[in-house]
């Protein structure tokens, strides 16, 4: 490629203009994601050219999760996975890019129904209201807030459940179980973009099992 263009037509007339070229399959993933501007997260399945063509398919599901777990609105989100699904369609195949793009359309579905919403204020309300009734109980004024938090982990619980179900079947009946010991807001909130975006049951058990291993208190270690 050239650096600029020229055109001349008289004295009046001309354009005499230059730009840098960005080779972006030298940029590494680290930079993109490390970004402020999360937008850029469209590039990520042009970058790292190596590691790329080492990977490829599962380059291309680290870079979809990655955008998943971005810090934007839905409708920015559906923006930059649109674009990451056309700009993919330079170095992928288009049956992978189908098989990939496609279930994470179906998760931002799911995400945005009535249906997962309507699971969610389910879900939240119980919640605060076992949180508000043992805070009642015990004389403690943080009941309520306590409520909310417990209320909110009991809505993305029974939201990853769901999926889960319609996703798998009652081949997941173990794993839906298993969603009851994510208590962790922090760790529900990294679990379930991640878990959107999976295509078979064993990347949803191993995503749950990660899940459930961070919830593990650490151990303390005895004064000596």
């Amino acid at each position: 490629m050239t650096n600029g263009c020229r055109y001349y037509i008289d004295d009046d007339n001309r354009l005499d203009f230059r730009y840098r070229i960005v080779d972006v399959g030298m940029i590494s993933s680290n930079e993109i994601r490390e970004h402020p501007n999360q937008q850029l997260r469209a590039f990520l399945p042009l970058v790292d050219r190596k590691r790329r063509k080492r990977e490829k398919v599962k380059f291309l599901q680290a870079c979809v999760q990655d955008i998943m777990a971005a810090n934007l609105p839905l409708e920015e989100k559906k923006m930059v996975l649109l674009r990451a699904e056309i700009f993919s369609g330079l170095v992928f195949e288009g049956d992978i890019i189908e098989t990939i793009f496609k279930g994470v359309e179906d998760m931002l579905n799911l995400e945005e129904s009535a249906g997962y919403r309507r699971i969610y204020e389910k879900g939240k309300i119980k919640g605060e209201l076992e949180g508000e009734k043992k805070g009642e109980e015990k004389g403690e004024k943080k009941g309520e807030k306590r409520g909310e938090k417990k209320g909110e982990v009991k809505g993305k619980q029974e939201a990853a459940q769901k999926f889960l179900a319609r996703r798998f079947g009652e081949q997941s009946v173990d794993i839906q179980e298993k969603v009851k010991g994510l208590t962790d807001l922090e760790v529900l909130n990294n679990v379930l973009p991640e878990l959107f975006s999976v295509n078979t049951l064993e990347e949803a058990r191993s995503v749950i099992q990660e899940g459930l291993r961070q919830s593990l208190p650490e151990k303390k270690v005895p004064k000596t």
